[in-house]
């Protein structure tokens, strides 16, 4: 059962938008949204995740959190395409120092669990002066699990769609927010999430 927070998430956005939308003049968002050929822009984007994943033992329903980078170049002002490195962290990492004497023993037990989707991804913009658009990517999907310094991993294959809205602070930077939903597979488990998250955006200078 997924129980994501949809309108507590959405309100810090909707209060983001309100706040950032004054700096940005008619014209300053009209070259952001219309992206101009051969540039490159990079983001990281950071929220939460309802996440569940099929073991072949049982399943997990939780909410996680979610953080991606990417790095994205505009095919024309309709259409961009990228690579995106992201996750949902489903158990946070422990790290213990073992000083017990004698003798001082300075072992070190890191632990922590999560999945991380590699995806080619693309963007497309129907309006020309708007930020709204729909995104998909597809790619490698890994599952990895570290306990007393061991990880093990799991790899498969994974999805996403979604949509999401641009907000141009000025010419080199914008606020990107989405909502996706993403499945895969990793080994023998299966996952799907919806994912509702807000990032930052810079442009490349071209040459």
């Amino acid at each position: 059962m997924r129980r994501l927070c949809v309108n507590a998430l959405l309100a810090p956005l909707g209060i983001a938008a309100a706040v950032l939308a004054g700096p940005a003049s008619g014209s300053e968002q009209e070259a952001v949204v219309l992206r101009e050929h051969g540039e490159w822009w990079f983001g990281l984007d950071a929220g939460a995740g309802a996440i569940d994943i099929e073991f072949p033992e049982g399943s997990i329903s939780e909410n996680k959190f979610y953080l991606g980078i990417r790095a994205e170049y505009v095919v024309n002002s309709k259409w961009v395409a990228g690579v995106e490195a992201s996750g949902w962290l489903i158990r946070p990492g422990e790290i213990e120092y073992n000083t017990r004497p004698p003798p001082a023993n300075f072992e070190t037990q890191v632990e922590g669990e999560g999945l991380a989707p590699v995806l080619l991804t693309v963007r497309y913009y129907p309006w020309r002066d708007q930020g709204w658009h729909l995104r998909a990517g597809a790619g490698y999907v890994s599952h990895w699990i570290s306990r007393s310094g061991d990880t093990r991993r799991k790899s498969g294959t994974g999805a996403m769609f979604g949509v999401g809205y641009d907000l141009p602070l000025n010419r080199r930077w914008a606020v990107t927010s989405f909502l996706a939903y993403s499945a895969g597979s990793a080994g023998d488990e299966d996952y799907d999430a919806v994912t509702l998250a807000i990032g930052l955006s810079h442009k490349i200078r071209r040459n």
